[in-house]
């Protein structure tokens, strides 16, 4: 049996294989970046998660963290003011 008997002439042979070549370019490139970002994601997504929750420890124990969040509270208020719009409510931080 010939591949190409089934076609009605030499234009649908060669645009047969050229969408076969680019859809397997497309395939086969599309996959490889999917499997390195399966591989590097949850390794980095860790390493991002482990140093927030040092810095948020850090800032906790010394304090910061409630000028920080006074701070964006603030800016936030300021900002809605000169946008004339509702200004957020205070939230209060309660300690750990």
């Amino acid at each position: 049996m010939d591949f190409g008997s089934g076609n009605r002439d030499e234009r649908d042979v060669h645009a047969g294989g050229f969408v076969g070549i680019a859809l397997a370019i497309a395939f086969t490139g599309i996959m490889a970046v999917l499997i390195v970002a399966a591989f590097m994601g949850p390794k980095t997504w860790r390493a991002c998660e482990q140093e927030a929750a040092t810095v948020i420890e850090q800032k906790v124990k010394d304090g910061s963290l409630e000028k920080d969040v006074t701070q964006a509270f603030a800016e936030a208020q300021e900002k809605a003011k000169q946008e004339n719009k509702p200004a957020p409510e205070k939230a209060t931080l309660k300690r750990f």
